[in-house]
């Protein structure tokens, strides 16, 4: 399917702001339309029952303040790794796992009893899955592309990222860096100057309006960041947004290519950071994260 970028940046920034899914470029597909048919799910290496389960949800409610920071993985960390960490696990943007294996890890932990991992999953394949850390609201959100061989089951489905649902997991989020989702601790001047201390060499925006994202021009930009400011509307705002390329190659045998956005409304308190667009190497798509 085609997509249209937001071309308005100021709506982009917003929409990043509320983390909802939007579109793309004209060459990928519209996936993020495709949210609405998410599956939603919820297992232990040994599943509970209706009722074992039931009891475990109504006796545990879900703490508004779960304890978790950023770990010294994430904080040293460089952006080009991939990495994020959401609540106290650490994942891999761009394809490095699938869903079988992140059953097997973590299905004492996420509630993964209705993932039916012998379901067949062709080259056409995608779905959102979304799991919940048991007796919580904790929520995370698997991306999923079909299997690198091309067709399988859903266990041979490839994770190309993870996301958080919002409310807690949102606040608990960490990208490289050690950099929150919600990062109150950086203005706009201060992730500019930490994209230079990092190596990045600022140039001009490569996707004006948003139009025209590929890999080839991903590429092209990797080590570069751009920056933009609009002081003249009723919300100013300024962003940031950089490109870099993972060195190693994923479950489709390609090294992705990621860019991650900064968006501050300049208010003192709203700014946020994110990963943005993801060439993760299933043909020619590029999937807008948010």
């Amino acid at each position: 399917m085609n997509i249209q970028k937001i071309t308005s940046m100021a709506a982009a920034l917003c929409i990043c702001a509320a983390m909802a899914g939007c579109g793309n470029t004209e060459s990928s597909r519209d996936k993020s339309a495709e949210k609405n048919t998410k599956t939603t799910i919820a297992s232990d290496d040994a599943p509970m029952t209706e009722a074992e389960y039931a009891e475990t949800d109504e006796s545990t409610e879900a703490p508004e303040d779960m304890e978790f920071a950023p770990t010294d993985e994430i904080i040293n960390a460089d952006l080009a790794s991939g990495y994020i960490q959401i609540g106290d696990d650490i994942f891999r943007e761009g394809g490095y796992m699938t869903v079988g294996e992140f059953v097997e890890k973590y299905s004492n932990k996420y509630d993964c009893s209705k993932i039916s991992l012998s379901e067949e999953a062709d080259e056409d394949f995608f779905r959102f899955i979304e799991v919940t850390q048991y007796g919580t609201d904790f929520t995370i959100e698997l991306v999923c592309e079909p299997p690198a061989a091309g067709s399988g089951t859903l266990a041979d489905a490839v994770i190309i990222c993870f996301g958080h649902e919002g409310g807690i997991a949102s606040e608990k989020t960490w990208l490289p860096g050690g950099i929150g989702y919600h990062c109150t601790d950086r203005d706009y001047e201060g992730m500019a100057a930490y994209m230079q201390e990092k190596g990045f060499t600022e140039t001009e925006d490569p996707f004006p309006n948003g139009r025209d994202v590929s890999s080839e021009k991903m590429q092209e930009y990797v080590g570069t960041f751009n920056k933009y400011q609009d002081l003249e509307i009723s919300t100013p705002y300024g962003s940031i947004t950089c490109f870099v390329q993972i060195d190693e190659e994923n479950l489709y045998g390609v090294k992705p290519l990621m860019s991650y956005s900064f968006a501050d409304f300049m208010d003192g308190d709203t700014v946020y950071f994110n990963p943005k667009d993801i060439y993760y190497g299933n043909d020619s798509d590029i999937y807008f994260w948010s």
